[in-house]
């Protein structure tokens, strides 16, 4: 069972795949938790694995970190990277939902895309601002970029979908690419 940010595991008897959860916020040591727990163990290893993600979401940056780390390593050593979205899959976690090779979604599952935001709490300069906004825009560039790979979302639609924010069902997840299929 996963708790918080962190993945757990459980080894399927002798068939050499795994099944791992995802939970929680989205931070920094989910990159650390799902490295080490998917992309070593079984992607490096030619192996496949399953990863259930219910997420509100949360850092932008691991979550394209993981999408990634898992795309290349699926893709370097054939191993199948199946995701499944149960309940919300939410802002960065749509994109680890993405780096599935395979990317199913419950009846009820839904999917929500949105515009990053930097907490901007601190004192800052006209000159430290200026670096946030390029910062922003390189990574909101990315997730449109992912988007338009991955699902059957033009340019236009993705910027649209971020800009304003968007949710899916689960037939609208599968009509605009986000998953292959509902898992019923």
């Amino acid at each position: 069972m996963c708790v918080g940010n962190s993945i757990a595991s459980e080894k399927m008897p002798k068939c050499a795949s795994k099944r791992l959860y995802l939970s929680g916020e989205i931070k920094d040591i989910t990159f650390v938790n799902v490295m080490s727990s998917v992309v070593e163990p079984c992607l490096e290893n030619g192996i496949d694995a399953t990863l259930w993600i219910s997420s509100e979401g949360g850092s932008i940056e691991p979550a394209i970190a993981i999408y990634d780390g898992v795309k290349l390593a699926a893709n370097k050593n054939d191993a199948n990277f199946k995701t499944v979205a149960t309940g919300q899959v939410a802002s960065a976690a749509v994109f680890i939902f993405l780096s599935g090779s395979q990317r199913l979604i419950l009846p009820n599952a839904t999917i929500l895309i949105h515009e990053a935001s930097i907490n901007l709490s601190a004192k800052m300069t006209l000159h430290d601002l200026t670096d946030k906004v390029e910062i922003i825009r390189g990574v909101r560039e990315a997730m449109i970029n992912i988007l338009v790979k991955e699902t059957n979302l033009t340019r236009n639609q993705a910027e649209e979908f971020i800009r304003n924010g968007k949710s899916f069902n689960a037939q609208e997840a599968v009509n605009y690419g986000f998953a292959d299929k509902i898992l019923e």
